[in-house]
């Protein structure tokens, strides 16, 4: 029980990782013009239980009072502390850090002059010690990242993830650039190394409107296939699946140059002939370099039935994977959804001689507002979100996933960096 009850701990803090993350990146340009700053001497303001910290509070103007409450999850006030600030110049307060429960706090600051009153909030969490010191491969915890899309170091990203002990990572891979630019290895790879994050690699986007057919019918990306053979053989030993064409009915150019005769563009006829070829020749390119690497497939609707019945793919198909929004409602699905889908879902695996084993690669529920306003997906509050989190982690696990990737996009607000300040 005590475990479990860690592992629920450590989903509900996902949340709180991923929202300062996006929400950081959105306004790090606005930071300097905060009349009062927080941050945090921990990556993702996440702290261990009793472990010692400190929060900064940077004064951009000249204060001459400073109160900093504490406050629970439910805002009620837990301690009180005023500081008097002597001379004009701006100048930082350090508010020690080192609570002994679990859970997600906020620091309230007050900060007051002459001539008018600032207040900010940030929040932190206290978490067990569960930092990965090495790769976990069993385990069913995983985000949706871009690493290789923004400055990883600078804002501490897998930093925060180790220490959350959030074991898997899936992200898209700058193989053709590693290979391309002659580098003697992957740096993002390394990065993800140095923190014992598992990979799922998500080799990423092959322009459709690249490939041949040759005059046997086949579809042909042999460059590419070439680059990707040669970036395995660089990599290897470092990842255990990869990943192809995220959603190729949505990107890619799949479904435009092939599209479906109905101008049904999520089903496969049309652009699933010429993906089923990129695949096979991707996996037996890789194979030839590591037979032990996985090969994750798209396994929506009808599609996985397409590949193994239509096009053969069965023996290339090692994983399925799922992406089961909510599109339509803010709540998660049910259990009359979950166990009907997974059950007959691996029903028809079994029936087409397939590995049952399916990933839940994107799953999530969004905060964010398109300029105030609700977009294609219905947001829902950081309460609920965390809520919805852990329900949909434990129930897709029970009823079948293997392991959840939470892929969600925050509320763009202004808040200041979870790390360590520039000059404390």
């Amino acid at each position: 029980m005590r475990n479990i009850f860690k592992t629920v701990i450590v989903i509900c803090m996902l949340c709180t990782f991923m929202l300062c993350n996006t929400i950081a990146l959105a306004n790090v340009d606005n930071e300097k013009n905060f009349p009062v700053k927080i941050t945090f001497d921990q990556p993702g303001a996440l702290y261990h239980v009793r472990e010692a910290g400190k929060a900064f509070i940077r004064l951009n103007e000249p204060y001459k009072k400073v109160t900093v409450e504490l406050l629970d999850t439910d805002k009620k006030v837990l301690s009180r502390k005023s500081y008097t600030i002597k001379g004009d110049e701006n100048m930082a307060v350090h508010y020690p850090l080192k609570q002994k429960d679990l859970g997600y706090y906020t620091l309230k600051v007050i900060a007051e002059s002459a001539l008018k009153s600032d207040t900010i909030e940030e929040g932190f969490g206290v978490i067990p010690n569960v930092t990965l010191t090495k790769k976990d491969w069993d385990s069913p915890f995983g985000i949706c990242g871009h690493y290789a899309r923004y400055d990883y170091k600078k804002w501490n990203i897998a930093a925060v993830q180790q220490k959350l002990g959030i074991a898997w990572v899936r992200d898209e891979s700058n193989w053709k650039r590693v290979v391309e630019e002659n580098l003697d290895s992957d740096p993002d790879l390394d990065y993800l190394d140095r923190h014992h994050i598992c990979w799922l690699n998500l080799f990423g986007y092959i322009n459709s409107f690249d490939g041949i057919q040759n005059d046997k019918g086949v579809w042909t990306w042999n460059k590419d296939v070439s680059i990707l053979k040669k970036y395995v053989e660089l990599t290897k030993g470092h990842f255990a699946v990869f990943e192809s064409q995220n959603e190729p009915n949505n990107f890619g150019g799949w479904s435009k140059r092939w599209p479906h005769p109905q101008g049904q563009q999520w089903r496969p006829q049309g652009w699933g002939k010429p993906f089923t070829d990129l695949i096979k020749q991707m996996c037996d390119s890789i194979r030839s370099v590591d037979p032990s690497i996985k090969l994750m497939w798209p396994g929506e609707d009808e599609w996985i039935e397409y590949f193994v019945n239509e096009r053969g793919a069965a023996p290339y198909i090692d994983i399925t994977a799922i992406h089961p929004y909510v599109n339509d409602k803010i709540y998660p699905e049910t259990e009359k959804f979950a166990s009907g889908f997974y059950d007959e879902h691996q029903r028809g695996l079994k029936k087409m001689k397939v590995p049952t084993e399916m990933w839940v690669t994107e799953v999530g529920w969004t905060t964010y507002k398109n300029n105030g306003e609700p977009n294609r997906y219905i947001p829902v509050t950081e309460y609920e979100q965390a809520a919805y989190l852990v329900r949909t982690y434990l129930s897709h696990l029970y009823y079948g996933a293997k392991k959840v990737f939470w892929y969600v996009r925050g509320e763009k607000r202004n808040v200041s960096i979870c790390g360590r300040p520039e000059n404390d």
